[in-house]
């Protein structure tokens, strides 16, 4: 049996890797005998399998390679067997940016979690009947901007539970969970990851992640003006911190 890749939905959140200078490839590796092929595909589209999908199911995975430099990226992967369910993360927050959900360290933001094809009933795998779902936080650390997804999600997760029903669940946090001295300054990422278990031979595997960057609250200070002094035709200087410098140059919502 073959199954077929929707490269629109996979590619839909990753719109760096739609223009020129990128080249995509789906690799699809059998869980059950280790066999991997890839295949070049366009930024939009779907078709076929390469390979029939075998007893332990496959994953599929969405690379990028950035021509210049020769980097490649993984934007996305699913993994696809006779009974393994389904999973989807989407992340909402106040900030209108829309490449990459991102939020202020005091602003609120919503998680939202879709799984189909779980199964229930007397005497089905477990792996059929549930997925875990983890949620994992990782700091920037100096100048950082970024954390490679890998990386974020290696340690201990602040939280996981199980989801044991099919369809849509929210999670609204009202400010970020990261930890800083000031709560006010934290800074970095939350990533959400469900996995399917594992299952006999098959290994635990990621179905489906999202993250949220989160930025600190801007701050600054006017200069040159003394208490109560009367300003007409005098020097102010606006010193805002770097903080302010970084969500000005990302156009958040409160870069003003």
């Amino acid at each position: 049996m073959k199954t077929y890749l929707l490269l629109g939905t996979l590619l839909c959140s990753h719109a760096h890797a739609a223009g020129e200078g990128f080249m995509n490839f789906i690799r699809q590796q059998q869980k059950t005998t280790g066999v991997v092929w890839s295949m070049p595909v366009v930024p939009v589209g779907n078709g076929p399998s390469q390979l029939p999908l075998e007893q332990d199911g496959a994953l599929f995975q969405l690379w990028t390679i950035v021509q210049a430099t020769a980097k490649d990226h993984l934007l996305d992967q699913k993994l696809v067997g006779a009974y393994l369910p389904s999973a989807a993360i989407s992340i909402r927050t106040l900030d209108p940016y829309s490449a990459v959900p991102r939020t202020r360290a005091d602003q609120p933001f919503t998680v939202t979690f879709n799984v189909s094809g779980l199964l229930s009933g007397a005497g089905l795998p477990e792996a059929s009947t549930r997925v875990l779902l983890e949620h994992h936080l990782a700091n920037y650390k100096g100048e950082q901007k970024s954390i490679p997804a890998a990386q974020a999600i290696s340690g201990t997760p602040l939280s996981s539970s199980y989801l044991i029903a099919n369809g849509t669940s929210e999670q609204t946090f009202a400010v970020t969970n990261l930890k800083a001295a000031d709560a006010t300054l934290a800074t970095g990422e939350e990533h959400f990851v469900i996995h399917a278990l594992g299952d006999g031979s098959a290994q635990q595997t990621q179905l489906a992640t999202a993250h949220v960057q989160v930025w600190p609250v801007a701050s600054g200070t006017i200069q040159g003006i003394a208490p109560g002094e009367r300003v007409r035709f005098h020097h102010v200087t606006f010193v805002v911190d770097r903080k302010l410098e970084i969500r000005a140059q990302l156009g958040g919502v409160d870069a003003q």
